[in-house]
């Protein structure tokens, strides 16, 4: 386990890979981050090196533009053996179009009056059922959906947090497969204070619920004990990032049966203090 801070650089890609990375590259904690930044558009460095402090002021004096995410680095074993929970990254089947089930007639409820934060829809969600073709698990924003093929994995395998009453259907009426909302009520409590969590200085917040768009910019992390009670699916107390959704955590069990059967989807563990 290491505790890793990244430097990504969003302006002067080319004065910081020939003046900062050459010469800071070989200070990348092993092999595998140097793999992962091999191109000089960033760097992940030791989080409280002298080395990061050093690179951050020469970016400053260089005028390079930059921002900075934290992150735990795990070796392979420590995540097949010792990390108990992880982030979960499904699909987003609507990307790509820039909408949300909300633009199909999906009707939502629950959350702010006035933002909209918390909303879940209120029956079946309706969909194109053109974006659904290679979705197995996503998320149409806000709820998370499963084909039936994952719906009857997680079911068989007792995984427990979930349960699925409500359908997803084509917003026009036609035939498509089966696909089912997940309904996850285990809320997580709130991250540890060492996760970097940064609202958007831009933005102003809702008159109502008081709401910003917060980014989250490190690995989720929890004081050990809070996730006594955690399920095997469960949803994180804050809404973060630009689709102000709840993030999914889930256990190792999930993590081991959905590799089993081959389902595709993205994992980062969940650091324990």
């Amino acid at each position: 386990m290491e505790k890793i801070v990244i430097l990504a650089i969003t302006y002067n890609w080319d004065i910081f890979k020939d003046i900062i990375y050459k010469q800071y590259k070989d200070f990348i904690p092993n092999e595998e981050l140097k793999r992962v930044h091999k191109n000089g558009h960033s760097i992940a460095l030791k989080k409280d090196s002298q080395e990061l402090q050093e690179v951050i002021v020469k970016c400053e004096k260089n005028n390079i533009s930059y921002r900075m995410f934290a992150d735990t680095y795990y070796s392979k074993k420590e995540i097949e053996q010792k990390i108990r929970y992880f982030r979960m990254y499904p699909s987003y089947p609507t990307e790509l179009e820039g909408t949300t089930e909300k633009n199909y007639g999906t009707i939502l409820k629950g959350g702010c009056p006035c933002c909209g934060v918390g909303n879940k829809s209120l029956g079946d969600v309706l969909i194109d059922r053109k974006l659904m073709k290679k979705c197995k698990i996503g998320c149409l924003i806000p709820d998370y959906v499963v084909s039936e093929e994952v719906k009857e994995i997680i079911e068989s395998n007792g995984l427990t947090g979930v349960t699925f009453e409500k359908r997803v259907k084509d917003y026009k009426g036609r035939e498509m497969d089966n696909f089912y909302v997940m309904n996850i009520e285990n809320i997580l409590p709130q991250m540890s204070k060492t996760t970097w969590l940064n609202e958007e200085r831009m933005q102003k917040k809702c008159d109502i619920c008081n709401y910003c768009t917060t980014y989250l910019e490190s690995d989720i992390q929890y004081e050990n004990e809070k996730l006594d009670n955690a399920l095997d699916f469960n949803l994180t107390k804050e809404y973060v990032n630009n689709y102000w959704n709840r993030e999914l955590v889930v256990s190792a069990k999930v993590r081991k049966v959905f590799k089993e059967n081959k389902i595709r989807v993205g994992f980062t563990p969940v650091t324990l203090l």
